[in-house]
C-alpha cells in the first residue's frame, strides 16, 4: 500500500505566518514530462485529503486563484502512482508542469484532472498528455451512466458533481464530452523539487573483454598438465 505524502502549505494563514519555518516532508516523487522527479512539499494536508474533500470546503486554506507565473501540479484521477488498498476510488497520479529554476520552495497551482471517457486507459505522466486529452472529446454510448466515468469518485467528492446533467457545462456544441476535464482547485502548495540522482553505474564488460576472457579460460583448460617424475624405488 502506497500512501501519498504530498502536502498543502497554509502559508497565507495567520498561523503559518507566525509559526516557525515549516519542515520539509520526506522525499516523494511526481511526474514531469514522463520522468520522475524528487518532490518535497511543506507541511499541510495531503492530496488524499484534497480528493476526499470538495474544493468549496478546502478553498479557504489558501484562497488563491491560479497565477501564470506558477508551475502547475495536476492531481490526475484515476491513476496508478498513488494507490490505497482501502480506497481505490481515490487512486491518482501527480504531474507537475515544470521544474523550478531555483532550489528554494516554489509555489504550485493545484488542478484536478479527472478522466471522463471510459475508453481512455492511458496512465497520464505529462502535462502535454493532460492538455491533449482535455482537448479531445467523445460521445457517450447509449445507456451511458454517471457511474461509468473512470473518475466518478473524484467528481462526486472533490467537485461535488453527482449527475450527468451537472457535466453539461463541459459539453461541446455537438453534445460531446471532453475525455478529461481540468478544474482549478484554487489552491497552491509550496515544495522543493529537483531531479532525482542518476542510478549507480553498473560495471559492464565490453565484447572485446568478454572474448579475451573466454579465450584465456579456454587456453587454461587445454594446457597439458606437467607429469611429475616417478619416485625412485629403493634397491632390492
Amino acid at each position: 500500500m502506497v500512501l501519498a505524502g504530498i502536502v498543502l502549505a497554509t502559508a497565507v494563514s495567520a498561523i503559518a505566518q507566525s509559526a516557525a519555518a515549516p519542515e520539509l516532508q520526506s522525499s516523494h516523487t511526481v511526474y514531469l514530462q514522463g520522468r520522475m522527479v524528487d518532490f518535497r512539499a511543506l507541511n499541510g494536508a495531503s492530496t488524499w485529503t484534497l480528493l476526499r474533500t470538495s474544493t468549496a470546503k478546502t478553498a479557504h486554506l489558501l484562497r488563491s486563484k491560479p497565477h501564470d507565473d506558477r508551475p502547475n501540479l495536476y492531481i490526475v484521477a484515476p491513476g496508478t502512482q498513488m494507490h490505497h488498498d482501502d480506497e481505490p476510488g481515490f487512486d491518482h497520479n501527480l504531474v507537475i508542469s515544470a521544474l523550478p529554476t531555483r532550489p528554494d520552495p516554489a509555489e504550485f497551482d493545484i488542478y484536478y484532472a479527472i478522466i471522463l471517457d471510459p475508453v481512455m486507459k492511458d496512465d497520464l505522466h505529462d502535462e502535454r498528455e493532460i492538455i491533449l486529452a482535455a482537448q479531445q472529446s467523445f460521445h457517450p454510448a447509449e445507456g451511458f451512466k454517471f457511474t461509468d466515468i473512470p473518475g466518478v469518485t473524484s467528481l462526486r467528492v472533490s467537485l461535488s458533481i453527482r449527475t450527468l446533467g451537472e457535466l453539461d457545462g463541459f459539453r461541446r456544441a455537438d453534445g460531446a464530452l471532453p475525455r478529461l476535464i481540468v478544474v482549478p482547485a484554487r489552491m497552491f502548495l509550496r515544495a522543493v523539487v529537483q531531479e532525482l540522482p542518476p542510478p549507480a553505474a553498473v560495471p559492464t564488460t565490453t565484447l572485446a573483454e568478454a572474448k579475451a576472457s573466454a579465450v584465456a579460460d579456454g587456453a587454461a583448460k587445454q594446457e597439458p598438465r606437467a607429469e611429475s617424475a616417478p619416485e625412485p624405488r629403493p634397491p632390492q
